[in-house]
């Protein structure tokens, strides 16, 4: 058991090393993708996962974007998850507590509006006893729209999950 933690940790410390080194999209691993209709859980099965409870949209706006959080295997005595976000524009991981990451997520989903992004937000937690596994929590498929524009913004989300579901890597 302890010769499996300290391999698990060896992978870990590499994966991070070349990620950062090349930026979270040029290290892609196979992820899980959830998907399902608008407010029908996918987003606590990603906080199950994680066992702790986390939001980073309201649950009345809705995601416009892709979330991937990836759970990374590290070595610690702290029973706390530490989390991060991908800095795109410095090209690093930034720790930050779990409440600015929510803040920093949802800003990041309703500053679009009405439209969508295929730019994921990249999340890094570490939980204690995990194994690194990475998630992409995608915008629910939304039924039916009562105007044109939410015709625009339920096609748009298709689209955008589509191309993760094509994805050949991915396991929905």
């Amino acid at each position: 058991d302890m010769r499996r933690c300290e391999l698990l940790d060896i992978v870990s410390q590499v994966k991070t090393k070349v990620q950062s080194k090349l930026g979270a999209d040029k290290l892609p691993m196979p992820a899980f993708i959830v998907l399902g209709k608008q407010s029908v859980g996918k987003s606590r099965l990603v906080e199950a996962l994680a066992g702790e409870l986390f939001t980073f949209v309201s649950d009345t706006f809705g995601s416009r974007r892709s979330t991937v959080p990836e759970f990374r295997h590290t070595v610690t005595d702290s029973e706390d998850a530490r989390w991060y976000i991908f800095d795109k524009d410095e090209n690093k991981w930034k720790e930050y507590p779990l409440e600015r990451v929510m803040d920093i997520m949802e800003e990041a989903q309703t500053k679009l509006g009405e439209d969508v992004s295929n730019d994921p937000m990249h999340v890094r937690l570490e939980p204690p006893n995990c194994l690194d596994m990475q998630l992409v929590d995608l915008p629910g498929f939304r039924d039916f729209a009562a105007d044109p524009a939410k015709k625009v913004l339920a096609d748009k989300i298709e689209a955008l999950n589509q191309t993760f579901m094509e994805n050949e890597a991915n396991v929905m």
